[in-house]
């Protein structure tokens, strides 16, 4: 047995998103003159004893808070993709009332969101080691809603039991190339789905004519690998690096003008599993 099989992992995203919307309609895409802002996020994560966390790769704790943009407003407008990697996340203009129609045009979204600056993703650095001698699998226990979770945020900054534009949020774990997931694929995602209900069509990639090509989602199931870790040695001390990419998904039905000026915050807890779970 493992000496790390069963540490638990949990990792803290706390960040209050208010929607800026310049538009009247109501309809699943919020227009491209429409996004996110986010004023003063924080970034909480904390791990037990044998595993650690950093978001920086040398500065390791068994938690750690990251101001992410704390002077400077930044936004996210809607996007879409299947694995969430760079290329594979799609934005458009041509909006339709009640969703994207067969003929909606998209483009590639090449622009992430960073201090005063608009994009369709926020990227999150992150590093996980483990103090042990031995490699550990590291999954998201998405069946525990307690730790696991995108929920609004009421009035007072508090989390909320509501999810309305929350249910729209998505983050694909990315190796730090970000053309691949953080198991080195970039044919399959690993990607967090804040609305489990949702079991629709995102857009997969773009056909010749511009249109987009649309591909049933597929989302993180629990105990699914998302990383490795190495063990812990003279030679390796900085154990997995990888990418937290979060988007709010267009597609998914939640993402309406209706949820405009609503915040939500993010928790996810990674787990430890053993060598006999299975990654398909």
């Amino acid at each position: 047995m493992k000496k790390n099989k069963n540490l638990i992992l949990s990792s803290f995203f706390m960040f209050a998103i208010s929607l800026a919307c310049l538009i009247t309609a109501s309809y699943a895409w919020f227009s491209m003159t429409s996004s996110v802002e986010v004023t003063g996020p924080e970034f909480k994560a904390s791990a037990p004893e044998n595993l650690q966390i950093s978001n920086d790769g040398n500065t390791w704790a068994s938690s750690i808070t990251v101001d992410l943009y704390k002077k400077d407003d930044f936004k996210i407008s809607p996007a879409s993709s299947y694995t969430g990697i760079d290329n594979n996340i799609f934005y458009t203009e041509d909006i339709n009332d009640g969703g994207s129609a067969k003929n909606t045009n998209f483009k590639v979204a090449v622009t992430g969101a960073s201090k005063g600056n608009e994009g369709y993703y926020l990227d999150v650095p992150l590093w996980i080691r483990t103090t042990g001698d031995s490699e550990v699998k590291v999954a998201v226990d998405v069946n525990d809603t307690s730790a696991t979770y995108a929920k609004d945020l009421d009035e007072d900054g508090k989390v909320s039991d509501k999810q309305e534009i929350s249910k729209a949020v998505r983050i694909a774990f990315l190796d730090t190339s970000k053309d691949k997931n953080a198991l080195g694929d970039n044919n399959k995602p690993l990607v967090y789905n804040a609305n489990p209900n949702f079991v629709g069509q995102v857009i997969g990639s773009i056909n010749e004519d511009g249109t987009g090509n649309r591909v049933e989602s597929s989302y993180l199931t629990n105990n699914k690998q998302m990383l490795q870790v190495p063990a812990y040695s003279a030679t390796q001390t900085k154990g997995a690096p990888f990418i937290a990419r979060i988007w709010v998904e267009g597609e998914d039905p939640n993402c309406v003008f209706a949820n405009g000026g609503k915040s939500f915050a993010i928790s996810l807890k990674f787990v430890a599993i053993d060598d006999n779970t299975s990654n398909n």
